[in-house]
């Protein structure tokens, strides 16, 4: 009898323990201050692929960006780079893509679908 009491405690121990160390800041703060932090967006480096089709001389860089809202997707096509910012309550995206060729940045195109951004840039001759 005594055991399961024991195992049920020592879990409930083991739970509020890792609650309380990846929060530990937080609240240390309630307990100095005497009021909730404001929470700080995690940023992180979206995963990237990029590659060029030979034959229409177009790049296209697709970017992973789960659960982003695609009103808050920023991008800014250089003549040989790509800025890519977007965030969400928790999370801050951001990445600067360097290539190899100058872009015709006026004729791009982006689709955001599936938490992929698509974006497709001629390269000039």
């Amino acid at each position: 009898m005594v055991l399961p009491i024991f195992v049920h405690i020592w879990k409930k121990l083991a739970i509020f323990h890792l609650f309380f160390v990846k929060n530990r800041a937080r609240f240390l703060h309630i307990i100095l201050a005497g009021e909730p932090m404001e929470r700080v967006k995690q940023r992180i480096d979206p995963e990237v692929c990029t590659y060029l089709d030979p034959e229409t001389n177009i790049i296209t860089v697709e970017i992973l960006l789960p659960l982003v809202d695609k009103d808050h997707i920023y991008i800014k096509v250089k003549n040989d780079a790509i800025l890519v910012k977007a965030e969400n309550d928790e999370i801050e995206y951001s990445k600067y893509i360097y290539l190899s060729m100058r872009l015709k940045k006026e004729i791009g195109k982006a689709i955001y679908k599936n938490d992929i951004l698509r974006i497709t840039v001629p390269a000039q001759d």
